[in-house]
């Protein structure tokens, strides 16, 4: 619900990498949200554009105030 990962908006989330079958990465510049409370979910765009997301609740974070921050989620 921050605008650095696009405010629920599927086409302005930002990408991750396919690393392997249990990782994938991407790096995020937090700007306007930090400091604040972030909910997200991750979802998964396939070649033809069909959308899988998460059906858990959405997860929250505390975007920090210094920049770099790591983070590992399990799918849900």
């Amino acid at each position: 619900d921050v605008p650095e990962l696009g405010e629920w908006d599927i086409r302005r989330a930002p990408r991750l990498q396919y690393v392997n079958r249990n990782l994938w990465m991407g790096d995020v510049v937090f700007d306007v949200s930090c400091g604040k409370r972030a909910l997200y979910k991750y979802a998964v765009v396939d070649e033809r554009g069909g959308v899988v997301r998460e059906s858990a609740m959405p997860r929250v974070t505390e975007i920090p105030h210094e920049s770099g921050r790591e983070w590992a989620d399990r799918w849900s």
